[in-house]
């Protein structure tokens, strides 16, 4: 289903971005 292959992308960017957001915060505050 097409659904699924785009329940699956949006999931990992969401994860991706909140990692990244994660890092460069404490990059920056540190």
């Amino acid at each position: 289903d097409a659904w699924w292959s785009l329940a699956w992308s949006v999931g990992l960017i969401a994860v991706f971005s909140a990692l990244a957001t994660r890092k460069f915060s404490r990059s920056t505050s540190g």
